[in-house]
């Protein structure tokens, strides 16, 4: 008998897929451009920082993200997606075992990511020759990204083995590592009191932001036992997934005279009487708005995460006492944003991947419905559940800025000091509040449209969502980042001082050029799910066509046979 037949099968399937050969390269040609982009900023300065440590500093970080994300978006929908699909149970009607199935969907979902930070890591290596970082160092970074790599497939594997439906597995793959990323140093930090002096790293010790944080050219003492905690941590989750994915296969029988009084139900579509106000409001009106908004469990979820926050923020600043939280919650909106992002891009996309899936799009296409109501119900729909999100955080991040420059113009008047006078630093937050705002609005709208288009051409949600993210947010991101930089490199050195042009210019320019990619997104999948709509739905469908079958030919005509005379006649 083959070992791990499934990983088998599926490396030979991945052998033959063209993005294996491409991801790599991809990789290895983008961590090349950040690494030659930080080469020409440090030339523009003037050797005004150290590039390699500048260089590795960022491309650890980008290498770490990148590991940390490959859970939610590779592992957390695989083996949900078999049990959707109803093979899940198939393979176990086999001689195959838990592990079988599970190590190959660790396999067959980690070979692009492991593929992509091998290519990488020799452009990595290239920083020790620009100088500034040990070998020593290099070689424990290197651990830990890899080491939180198969913590975070694991943890998705482990999500997936228990859930069903793919939003609720990627959403539960990321909170769940946030909480290992984020919530065990949150934990040490009230522990602590909030103050940094009585900080004692205990639920730290299986954080990997703790970790990567603290490992610098120094090795700290407690390094190795955090990498040990980590893995053992993850090898619990692998062991989890493969007890689990025998037993969880199965889809949960409901009794006939349940009625939907289950909390589960009353979650994603709300009491009775809730439901009738819905559909006597939405369903006359425009019933695929209804039918985009009913499930609202995703609703409700944004709601609750945004409750949450808002509820620690205020205790926190009633507790303490202290304002300057506000500035830390205006920083912790980044994040927030991000996750405000992430959310619309799955919501965006899961409404037409699903659709497609079980036929339903095509229902409702044999109606007089034209796509154009689709798309514009849909569009609905996302605006009804993010634009209240979205303007809480704007006003978080106003109430922060507003703070700041109350902060330092207070002390500055104390100072007097006359060195900072040709700083305008209220011109610099109120644009930076200006162009943050600007940002999250259009990387939403942008999202949303980018996101039902992905959605459109797109086999599975997760991967839709991962594509609307990196090609709306994170490379326009690092592209803008570096022109920004090159243009505040710029002035700093006084090739643009002569024209007396305020400091805060390269911040508004990046916010024009931001607005601008927006845009671009925007109007690009508004023209191609408009004008593409049906053609896009066939190929997903992948309908076959009906052609006539092969007609035979005419059969040949004989010549009547020649009977002699004689035989006529008789």
């Amino acid at each position: 008998m083959t070992l791990l037949p499934i990983a088998e099968r599926e490396l030979r399937v991945a052998s033959r897929r063209w993005y294996t050969f491409w991801g790599r390269l991809g990789a290895a040609a983008f961590a090349l451009l950040v690494f030659f982009g930080l080469h020409a900023l440090a030339a523009v300065t003037h050797g005004s920082f150290r590039a390699g440590e500048v260089q590795f500093a960022i491309l650890k970080w980008m290498c770490f993200l990148f590991a940390c994300s490959a859970g939610v978006f590779l592992t957390s929908d695989s083996l949900s997606e078999e049990k959707r699909e109803g093979t899940l149970g198939l393979l176990f009607l086999t001689d195959l075992r838990g592990y079988d199935v599970v190590l190959g969907k660790l396999i067959c979902h980690s070979l692009q990511t492991f593929y992509g930070l091998v290519a990488a890591v020799p452009i990595l290596g290239l920083t020790m020759l620009s100088g500034g970082v040990a070998g020593a160092e290099f070689g424990h970074v290197m651990l830990i990204i890899g080491n939180t790599l198969f913590l975070s497939l694991c943890t998705g594997l482990f999500v997936s083995s228990i859930s069903r439906d793919v939003m609720k597995a990627m959403n539960g793959a990321l909170f769940l590592f946030l909480f290992f990323l984020l919530g065990l140093p949150f934990v040490d930090w009230c522990l602590a009191g909030c103050k940094a002096s009585n900080f004692s790293p205990f639920f730290s010790l299986g954080s990997p932001v703790y970790l990567f944080s603290e490992t610098g050219p120094y090795l700290f003492r407690q390094y190795w036992l955090c990498l040990g905690i980590q893995h053992l941590l993850a090898w619990v989750f692998l062991i989890l997934a493969c007890v689990a994915a025998p037993r969880a296969w199965q889809e949960k029988s409901t009794r006939a005279d349940s009625s939907g009084a289950s909390f589960s139900r009353r979650w994603r579509f709300g009491g009775k009487r809730a439901r009738l106000r819905l559909r006597q409001k939405l369903l006359g009106r425009d019933p695929l708005l209804w039918l985009a908004v009913r499930d609202r469990w995703q609703l409700r979820f944004t709601w609750c995460v945004m409750a949450i926050g808002l509820a620690v923020l205020s205790w926190s600043l009633f507790y303490y006492r202290d304002w300057g939280l506000l500035v830390a919650a205006s920083y912790l909106q980044i994040l927030f944003g991000f996750a405000l992002m992430l959310w619309m891009a799955s919501q965006a996309s899961r409404f037409f991947v699903e659709g497609i899936r079980t036929g339903a799009l095509e229902l409702i296409l044999v109606t007089p419905v034209v796509p154009a109501q689709i798309i514009r119900s849909q569009w609905k729909a996302l605006f009804r559940a993010f634009f209240v999100p979205a303007l809480l955080l704007i006003v978080v991040n106003t109430a922060g800025t507003w703070y700041v420059i109350h902060d330092m113009q207070k002390n500055m008047a104390k100072m007097k000091s006359p060195s900072s006078a040709g700083f305008d630093f209220a011109g610099m937050q109120i644009a930076t509040l200006c162009v943050g705002v600007v940002k999250l609005a259009g990387n939403l709208a942008a999202v949303a449209w980018f996101g039902m288009w992905m959605g459109m051409t797109t086999r599975k949600t997760s991967l839709a969502v991962f594509k609307t993210i990196c090609f709306v947010i994170v490379i326009p991101a690092i592209v803008l980042a570096f022109g920004q930089g090159m243009i505040m490199a710029t002035l700093m050195v006084g090739k643009l001082m002569s024209f007396r042009w305020p400091f805060w210019i390269s911040i508004a320019i990046g916010g024009v050029l931001s607005l601008a990619k927006n845009v671009f997104f925007i109007v690009l999948a508004r023209q191609r799910l408009y004008n593409g709509f049906r053609d896009a739905m066939h190929r997903q469908t992948r309908i076959p066509q009906i052609t006539a079958p092969p007609q035979a030919p005419p059969p040949i005509s004989q010549p009547p046979p020649i009977v002699p005379v004689a035989m006529r006649a008789g």
